[in-house]
């Protein structure tokens, strides 16, 4: 993670200092007019390692990220020279060439600060989407922008807990808007630019949703051929200002893509590794084993477990001001690998192509039953109103023009905010490429609901990824059951295996474990299945459970609950629900661990949550009771009062007001 910090008469140099240092980073510094900028990089091959500027020296210029597209042949026949082979230098040679509006057509992951020191100015511009969480301070005579909440929050003498935020926090589990938890602190929102003269700033938007036309007369079929070509050429971008890359690969659809673009394009030999996190045997790792293993690339499971995940807790409310609950903070396991190469991910593909919150009933609409859907679909995501004294209202989702799709309003709040924990790597993004996003959108809405023009795409240009590898969603491939394979695995080494439920979940488990476990019998509550096969396996009553020995049962049914009560009732230990093992993570489970529940008891029900006057303590340690003895799954309610709880402890150091 590199460092821009950009200031006027704001007090926090040795804060910024005391940060690089304990990166190791050297520090970068240029001054206009009392403002003072402080760049620091990491390693990677895209960082800025040299101040830049123009021939002239007039113009400097510092950034974090990368921009596509670049088109230097044109400006070098206008005369500008390139000593550098940095991004940030085209972006210094376009803005003196066509100006300011030719930074709005950027296509990439930044923020940029540009020193012009003729005109005694400053820019900062971000992209469209706002990918770099870039925190600002503001006051009448002093300013601070960077990119570390905590470097602004720890140099401010006075800060209070913005109760706006508190409550989007509680009711959907996230942040709304461009606020943070401190009224002083906000968010530079996205497609922004910051225009800084006599030491006072403006800052305007330069795009949003609406600037997207919709197409006219356009065919599905040739949709779905210029989306491939379109989305095959947004991920050659990437790869090709990279010597190497790695990847994160999941059993989703929008990794398998990246992936399988890259294969279509040859470039296979510049995937150093494919990571794959979660627990042991998590659909995730069978699916992307099987997925790499077609690339012909090197594939490397990190096994995700409570002391992995607890110990990146703090980092992760640090990077992310708390604004997202620990529950969402898995990907900092990549923390572990050594930092060489950018991270290929293939981030919100489902959203962007995939229409994931898209509804057909959503498609026309008005705005008062848009918003009261968004209030609805946000609030299961929140904090029960059990949980507090004050019942929290239902939530305030502002009204904006360009929240006319559900895509917007998640891309615009939820994701983005997801890049406020402040990854210690880069994630690079094909999926927000501006040339893919701008066609996908311009389609009829109806074409992606249900993922239907990207699983069309998905299989007419890589069929081999697709055609019949099951999705993780569903555990089927896209192209349909009737793709379903099975062979027969009499292989001893292998765990052996009854699955509880023959019908289609149990199948589709079949069919993902197939070349993991020795699957023996199925095992079913229908009377009139027993004795007969599915699959060419046979399936047996639960009594006959009994006779069995060494041998695990996986319950591949809707009815977990039901099932899981018979085989404790028939006195079998050895059984797995099917839901745990799809599953990547297993919250659920590693809050109860001692040392973790100890501590979270000891934040949740200290003295100063009791005295609290915000709080319903008596149901907060019913929440933790019900929790710790299987009664019920609190998880959710637990990380997001503990998120808060640690959030307050590391940034303000007080109870709520």
């Amino acid at each position: 993670m590199s460092l821009m910090a950009i200031f006027h008469k704001f007090n926090c140099d040795s804060r910024v200092n005391d940060y690089a240092n304990s990166r190791e980073y050297l520090l970068l510094k240029s001054d206009l007019d009392d403002i003072t900028v402080q760049y620091a990089s990491d390693i990677l091959d895209i960082s800025q390692k040299q101040i830049i500027s123009n021939e002239k020296r007039t113009i400097f210029g510092y950034m974090l990220g990368e921009i596509y597209d670049l088109n230097k042949n044109d400006l070098i026949l206008k005369g500008h020279i390139f000593n550098t082979h940095t991004d940030i230098e085209y972006v210094i040679h376009l803005s003196e060439e066509y100006g300011e509006e030719a930074l709005e057509k950027l296509n990439g992951k930044f923020v940029i600060c540009l020193l012009d020191k003729e005109k005694e100015e400053m820019l900062i511009i971000n992209d469209r989407y706002g990918f770099y969480t870039f925190y600002y301070y503001k006051e009448e005579k002093s300013f601070c922008f960077c990119n570390v909440p905590k470097i602004i929050s720890d140099s401010l003498q006075n800060k209070s807990i913005n109760t706006e935020s508190v409550q989007d926090f509680f009711s959907f589990g996230y942040l709304l808007g461009n606020k943070t938890l401190i009224n002083e602190i906000n968010k530079v929102p996205p497609a922004s630019i910051i225009k800084v003269k006599d030491s006072k700033f403006k800052l305007r938007s330069y795009w949003n949703w609406n600037c997207i036309e919709k197409a006219k007369d356009v065919r599905y079929e040739e949709a779905v051929e210029k989306l491939g070509i379109l989305w095959i050429e947004a991920v050659r971008k990437i790869i090709a200002k990279h010597k190497k890359v790695y990847m994160t690969l999941s059993g989703g659809l929008d990794s398998r893509a990246t992936l399988a673009a890259i294969d279509y394009l040859g470039m296979n030999c510049k995937v150093d590794s494919a990571f794959t996190f979660g627990i042991k045997d998590c659909l995730d790792y069978v699916l992307a084993s099987r997925v790499a293993k077609i690339a012909k690339i090197k594939h490397i499971f990190i096994e995700l477990d409570s002391e992995i995940w607890w110990k990146n807790i703090q980092l992760a409310i640090e990077n992310g001001m708390g604004e997202i609950s620990i529950i969402h903070t898995h990907g900092l396991c990549l923390r572990s690998i050594p930092l060489k190469y950018v991270f290929l991910n293939g981030f919100a593909g489902d959203l962007v192509l995939g229409g994931s919150f898209l509804k057909h009933e959503l498609t026309n609409v008005s705005e008062e039953y848009f918003s009261s859907y968004l209030r609805e679909r946000m609030r299961s995501r929140g904090l029960k109103n059990e949980l507090l004294i004050k019942e929290l209202p239902k939530g305030q989702i502002q009204d904006n023009v360009s929240w006319k799709s559900t895509d917007y309003f998640f891309i615009d709040n939820i994701l983005r905010n997801c890049n406020t924990l402040g990854d210690d790597y880069y994630g690079a993004y094909p999926f927000f490429d501006n040339d893919l996003i701008e066609y996908i959108y311009s389609l009829p809405q109806e074409w992606r609901v249900n993922s239907n023009i990207y699983k069309a795409m998905l299989l007419k240009y890589f069929p081999k990824f697709f055609n019949n590898i099951p999705w993780q969603k569903t555990g089927l491939p896209i192209s349909g059951e009737d793709k379903l394979t099975y062979q027969k695995n009499d292989d001893n080494k292998k765990l052996k295996v009854v699955l509880f439920g023959a019908s289609k979940l149990g199948r589709q488990a079949l069919n993902i474990y197939q070349d993991k476990w020795n699957i023996l019998y199925f095992c079913d509550n229908d009377k009139s299945k027993w004795g007969k096969k599915t699959c060419d396996i046979e399936i047996i009553s639960p009594n006959e459970l009994l006779s069995l020995n060494n041998l695990k049962v996986i319950i591949t049914s809707m009815y977990e609950d039901e099932i899981e009560r018979q085989l404790i009732e028939l006195g079998i230990k050895n059984y797995k629900r099917y839901s745990e093992i799809r599953s990547f993570v297993n919250y659920k489970e590693w809050i109860k661990e001692p040392v973790i529940s100890k501590y979270i008891s000891e934040i949740l029900l200290s003295n100063e949550i009791k005295n609290e006057s915000y709080y319903n303590i008596n149901e907060i340690k019913r929440t933790i009771s019900n929790h710790m003895s299987n009664k019920e799954n609190n998880v959710k309610d637990i990380c997001l009062l503990f998120t808060f709880e640690i959030f307050r402890k590391t940034f303000l150091n007080e109870n709520l007001k």
